[in-house]
């Protein structure tokens, strides 16, 4: 157990040697400098992404708004013409029929005139 002990700290003024003579860091040492060093490029690039996700995506709403919305005043334009027809077709309808109603009492009236007077 001894002889684990002198071997492991050995091993760690070895290592601690090492470091000092080439003024490289534990992380240089073991090669995970350049993805250590990559991670804060890649989480901006990430969060530019999603700022971008999120422009585009209100860009989107604000144009399926804006379509949406004149969908709904044409639709209204629409319904507001056909009521007007509508509404104009039903005055004649009842005008006309008006007319023949009062047409068909004179004659009936005229004709029972002319009967009595017979």
């Amino acid at each position: 157990m001894k002889n684990l002990l002198w071997i492991v700290l050995a091993a760690g003024v070895v290592v601690g040697g090492y470091v000092l003579v080439t003024g490289k860091s534990p992380t240089e040492m073991m090669g995970n400098e350049d993805e250590t060093m990559q991670a804060p490029a890649v989480v901006d690039e990430a969060g530019q992404a999603a700022e971008q996700s999120m422009s585009t995506a209100e860009e989107m709403v604000d144009d399926a708004t804006g379509a949406a919305s004149d969908t709904v005043n044409e639709m209204v334009e629409t319904t507001e013409e056909t009521i007007e027809e509508v509404v104009t077709e039903v005055e004649d309808a009842v005008n006309e029929a008006a007319e023949d109603a009062s047409d068909a009492v004179n004659d009936a009236v005229n004709g029972l005139v002319n009967t009595v007077t017979e």
